[in-house]
Parts: C-alpha cells; sequence; structure tokens
C-alpha cells in the first residue's frame, strides 16, 4: 500500500516485481541514489486505488518523484525514467553521439519489442479473468524469437552496446532473467556469458533477490 509521505531530499520509487520496475531499481542501485519504495500490487489491484491514480492516472508502474531544478516532479515510463536517471547522474550513458544512440535504439527495441511481450504474458497468465494462457503463451514466444537479436549483437560485444555497461543492459538483464529458462540452455551462447557476467554484479543480484 502506498505510504503518503512528505517529500524530502530522496526519489519515490513506485514499483512492483515487474521487469520495468526492477531495471529502474538496478540503475537506482548502480548509480547510488538515494530513494524510497512503494510496493503497489498489481496482483491485488493497487494500481487502480485513487491514491495510485492521482500520481499516474494510467495505473502503471513504474512512477518516480524526483526534484528538478528545485521543484518536485513525477515521472513514468521506464525509458523515460532512466534517461532522466542517466542525464541527472552522467551515468550508465554515454557522452558519445554514436554509442548514445545505438543505446537509445537497443533500449527502446528492449522496452517495446520484447518486455511488453513479456508483461502482457504475465498479464494474460495472471491479471485477467479468465485467465488466457495460451495468448501469453504466444507473446511469451514472441518475446524470446525477438531475444535472439540481443544475442547477435552480443557475439563479439561485452556488453549490449560495446565495453561499457549502458542502460541497453539494465533493462535488458531483468528480461532474461524473466526468459533464461528458455534462453540459457544452450540456445543463445553470447547472452549466456553476459547473463553469467551481470549475475556476479552484487548490486544487480540485490535488485533481483528482493521484492522489487
Amino acid at each position: 500500500m502506498i505510504n503518503r509521505l512528505d517529500y524530502i531530499e530522496m526519489i519515490d520509487f513506485y514499483t512492483y516485481g515487474t521487469i520495468n520496475g526492477k531495471a529502474v531499481a538496478i540503475a537506482l542501485e548502480l548509480m547510488g541514489l538515494k530513494y524510497r519504495t512503494h510496493l503497489i500490487d498489481l496482483t491485488q489491484g493497487e494500481q487502480r486505488l485513487p491514491e495510485f491514480l492521482a500520481i499516474n492516472p494510467s495505473g502503471r508502474i513504474p512512477v518516480i518523484r524526483d526534484e528538478v531544478d528545485g521543484e518536485s516532479i513525477l515521472l513514468s515510463q521506464t525509458g523515460a525514467i532512466l534517461i532522466h536517471l542517466a542525464e541527472k547522474t552522467k551515468q550508465l550513458l554515454s557522452r558519445d553521439a554514436v554509442i548514445r544512440a545505438h543505446t537509445f535504439q537497443w533500449m527502446q527495441f528492449i522496452l517495446t519489442d520484447i518486455g511488453t511481450n513479456v508483461f502482457n504474458n504475465f498479464h494474460l497468465k495472471a491479471l485477467v479473468s479468465p485467465q488466457q494462457p495460451e495468448a501469453g503463451e504466444m507473446l511469451k514466444q514472441r518475446a524470446i524469437k525477438f531475444c535472439y537479436e540481443i544475442d547477435q549483437q552480443l557475439d563479439g560485444n561485452r556488453y549490449i552496446v560495446g565495453e561499457q555497461l549502458s542502460l541497453a543492459d539494465v533493462v535488458a538483464f531483468p528480461v532474461i532473467q524473466q526468459l533464461k529458462d528458455d534462453l540459457l540452455k544452450g540456445r543463445c551462447p553470447n547472452i549466456s556469458i553476459w547473463y553469467g557476467m551481470l549475475s556476479e554484479n552484487k548490486t544487480i543480484a540485490k535488485c533481483m533477490r528482493i521484492g522489487l
């Protein structure tokens, strides 16, 4: 449930254990930002409560409340949140124009073409009544097919966009974790190496263990 707290110099983070929620959690942790977590339980319909709809009328998570130039702002949409945080901290987003453009390209591909299908799989299997497991599974398989493009991109690259960890990796990791049983059994060798490397990052591992 939402705790109504006065704003202080700390980011308020409204989230649940979805892939997008985890992506923002990873970014906040890697960037060393101070934040306060408000869990919005989607399975209990808390995203439809008036208190949360006053924060984000679309009823979607994640959302952050941050301070920009002395003004408190609410920001939704995972890509927008991550870019804002990267610009704020000068982390996980290269200043090089080409690398930056490719980071945006891969981040949006993962968020829209892969992540949306993964979430809708969860939505159809867990949040609607009656549940629609067959339709959900079709979307999951579509997401898996798109992941092969990440595997190809990682051929010869340490991270998705070259040699530096970026927002593209941040949004990809929760997706791959969600699909790892389908992707890491020899089907995507480059993803397997990348996933193993990031799994050893204690900060990322922390975000995967806790209920975010």
